[in-house]
């Protein structure tokens, strides 16, 4: 890729020689408000998910616990939490990083930011929509698909919106030479919409009978997995690396060779042989399975070369998310061939296992990619600093120990179930009992990961007030017109107005403008906690409905009154 005047480029390498149109500010303005949005509500969806999860795990140890409340019962948190951290969170943070990757590396403005965030309203809409219909017992039993069947086609409708106008700042970007990232991203953002309307189709309008179902519903999440989250997070990984090593990537055909094979053999993996699908589909699947093991290692190997001689740098704070996710993926990769074996299988399958190797693909792979390209994004789109250094490292250290106990806790598990699962001799109220054990060992690891996902809701909500509510360099919602809301700076001072009353002005913050920005940032981390509080209540609880009540007075409304960042 290219860069302006000999600046890096966002592969890391230095090209000179084409002057930039646009620059990198107005680039990360144009993407400012949906990119922040989604990420501070993927946050919120996180934590409320790993409490789900921590309510479950908890539930092994006091069976009794909620037992009265038919809308707590096993069952439905399990598959609440799973769409809450599936839809709510995952996909919508690889929306986020999408957006902002497409634009960076494109080099040209979002278009339309004001209907992404529109967008971005529905989708939340719609995931809160599917929760409630679990939780009120019409989810369905279909991995990664739980979600009803009428919130379905308001989640299309808001990715339709989303992911087309991603699509149309692709096809407008000025730097016409594409980079890896952007090609797993155009694969992620074609690849969902087929495969959710086909499972949508096929499992909820116009089901398919029998083992069909089951065929459907497992290449829905496979390539959910492997080809739309999993592509995301190659390409933060790819994008990263590179970047902050400030080096080109190593080998280009080695990385589209890998690319191709993922490409056509990713969707198919991850078949066992145990499952009830005819045989011909998994041994299939387990030749496949192979071939993404393949493009694992070259994928690995050609990131190896990338790094060369500073492997010791992968070990700095800047490197550690990313560094996680990257260990993570290879593990799926490699752990994935084992698994496919017949012999293997039949020692893993039906075991706490799965659950271990779930969890390293979407906690170690996909969560942490997406966690260290957000703590690397946020601070220039918004124009600040993290309030607090030492938050962003206890979430990482609390998150890493989290999945490190779970993952290990499960496959340890599985592995002694499996064993005596085989063995004809041992009862299976024995069996049972032996995993029980490491379900409750596993409570230890869902309360870290709730102390994670808080943390990042807190780190994500402290900077979000920071850059768009009391900063200096916070975005001007209102433009001067009372009765928008928002908040607005004047005079050198960050003045919240009402959303609702038009006549009242009433400041809600009050700061006064640093002589530096280095002076701002530590005065901003000395602040009161009730200050921040505030502001993080309202930034929450706004946002999620200001994006429809703009795009209604959008459409009644001439273009030139209109704040800028929704032309």
């Amino acid at each position: 890729m290219s860069e302006p005047n000999g600046i890096e480029n966002e592969s890391g390498a230095m090209n000179p020689g084409w002057e930039a149109e646009i620059p990198v500010q107005e680039l990360d303005r144009s993407c400012r408000v949906p990119v922040t949005f989604m990420f501070g509500e993927a946050a919120g969806w996180l934590f409320l998910s790993s409490l789900f999860a921590l309510l479950n795990s908890v539930r092994f140890h006091a069976p009794d616990l909620l037992a009265h409340c038919p809308w707590l019962t096993f069952g439905r948190i399990q598959a609440a939490a799973n769409v809450i951290f599936i839809y709510g969170f995952a996909l919508q943070s690889a929306f986020a990083v999408a957006l902002w990757l497409l634009v960076r590396m494109g080099r040209n403005v979002l278009v339309l930011p004001g209907y992404v965030l529109l967008g971005a309203v529905f989708w939340n809409v719609g995931v809160l929509v599917g929760v409630v219909g679990i939780l009120a017992g019409e989810g369905t039993a279909y991995e990664l698909f739980e979600i009803p069947k009428y919130a379905s086609p308001i989640l299309f409708v808001a990715y339709a919106i989303i992911g087309g106008l991603a699509l149309v700042t692709f096809q407008r970007r000025q730097v016409r030479e594409l980079y890896v990232s952007q090609w797993f991203l155009f694969v992620a953002l074609l690849w969902f919409p087929w495969i959710f309307s086909t499972a949508s189709l096929l499992l909820h309008f116009y089901p398919v009978r029998g083992v069909a179902q089951v065929a459907v519903a497992g290449w829905y999440a496979t390539g959910l997995k492997t080809l739309v989250l999993g592509g995301v997070g190659l390409s933060v990984i790819f994008y990263l690396i590179p970047k902050l090593l400030r080096r080109s990537l190593h080998s280009h055909h080695m990385a589209v060779f890998a690319f191709w094979l993922l490409l056509f053999f990713g969707n198919g993996a991850g078949v066992l042989s145990g499952t009830t699908v005819p045989s011909w589909i998994s041994a299939l699947s387990a030749t496949m399975t192979f071939f993404v093991c393949f493009a694992t290692v070259l994928i690995g190997l050609n990131l190896y070369l990338t790094v060369g001689d500073q492997v010791n740098r992968l070990l700095e704070p800047e490197f550690r998310f990313v560094l996680v996710s990257l260990v993570s993926f290879l593990l799926v990769g490699v752990l994935g061939a084992i698994n496919a074996h017949s012999s293997v299988a039949a020692l893993t399958q039906f075991t706490l296992v799965l659950s271990g190797f779930n969890q390293l693909v979407l906690g170690g792979f996909i969560a942490m990619g997406l966690f260290g390209i957000a703590y690397y994004l946020l601070p220039r789109i918004l124009g600040t600093e993290w309030p607090n250094d030492r938050l962003v490292n206890l979430h990482f250290w609390v998150t890493v120990v989290g999945l490190g106990l779970t993952i290990g806790i499960f496959g340890l598990g599985g592995l002694i179930q499996g064993q005596t699962m085989n063995d004809a001799s041992i009862p299976f109220a024995v069996v049972t009992k032996v995993a029980l054990n490491f379900i409750r060992m596993e409570t230890v690891g869902s309360l870290l990961l709730a102390g994670g996902s808080l943390l990042f809701l807190v780190n994500v909500g402290r900077i979000s007030c920071q850059g768009l509510c009391c900063g200096e360099e916070g975005i001007e919602l209102s433009h001067g017109r009372r009765g928008w809301g928002g908040w607005r700076t004047t005079g050198g001072k960050t003045v919240a107005i009402p959303f609702k009353a038009v006549t009242k002005k009433k400041a809600v913050v009050k700061k006064k403008v640093a002589v530096t920005k280095k002076e701002q940032v530590k005065k901003d981390a000395r602040e009161s906690w009730t200050t921040e509080s505030y502001c993080f209540l309202v930034f929450y609880s706004r946002w999620f409905h200001r994006g429809l009540v703009l795009f209604i007075a959008h459409r009644f409304s001439s273009v030139a009154n209109f704040p800028n960042w929704t032309r």
